[in-house]
């Protein structure tokens, strides 16, 4: 395997290392945020219904928003229910004939000598849409940059390295009966430039101790 190859496919590895652990970390940041923006428009829901129901208006006359469900289910007293729950579920619906996943927000409150568990179902389908996205459009940003950094980054080590090719093909045809000058390509590469410099008092002293010989 050529030296380019393996620092191109080095640098490919470790930039789509990278790319795939950001991309990750993103998402359930993303996630996380999308949750916490969802709690709080519950929680915003949930303060309209109490103060719905402590106006002592019938409980049926709680209308629900467009992309939300709420359902209040009478219980026993003796039922032992967390005072406020938040989780993930998916609701069956009949006109899409598809699952739509919901964030939910279930509360127990009192109304007329009665316990109730209020459930407000909050549509996800807009915010995951969202999500999904903003996931394409940055996976595509991050694709077109390593990409081009990787076209990039090949074309300077090829130009870099063709210095390098250059001077290994002169020592192969270099002939000390040959009077021809032997010169190496400058580069802007201190290594390189050492390499040629060794190489040129090696040269130099090959000629010199031909000469004595002779």
């Amino acid at each position: 395997m050529k030296l380019l190859t393996k620092t191109t496919l080095n640098f490919l590895s470790v930039t789509l290392f990278i790319f795939l652990f950001g991309i990750l970390a993103f998402y359930f940041l993303l996630r996380e945020q999308v949750d916490q923006n969802l709690n709080f428009e519950l929680e915003k829901r949930k303060t309209s219904i109490l103060n719905k129901l402590n106006t002592d208006d019938p409980i049926n006359k709680i209308p629900p928003n467009p992309d939300e469900r709420i359902v209040i289910t009478p219980i026993d007293v003796s039922e032992d229910l967390p005072a406020v729950t938040y989780s993930d579920t998916l609701i069956f619906n009949e006109a899409q004939n598809r699952y739509v996943p919901f964030r939910t927000l279930g509360f127990l409150v009192t109304h007329n000598n009665q316990k109730l568990y209020v459930q407000i179902f909050k549509s996800m389908e807009e915010s995951d849409l969202l999500i999904i996205r903003i996931f394409l459009i940055l996976t595509v940003l991050v694709i077109v940059l390593i990409v081009s950094l990787l076209v990039m980054n090949r074309i300077t080590l090829k130009q870099s390295w063709n210095i390098f090719y250059d001077t290994i093909r002169k020592i192969g045809k270099y002939d000390v009966n040959s009077h021809e000058q032997f010169a190496l390509q400058e580069s802007d590469i201190k290594e390189f430039n050492d390499l040629n410099a060794v190489i040129h008092s090696m040269t130099d002293r090959i000629n010199s101790d031909y000469l004595n010989l002779k």
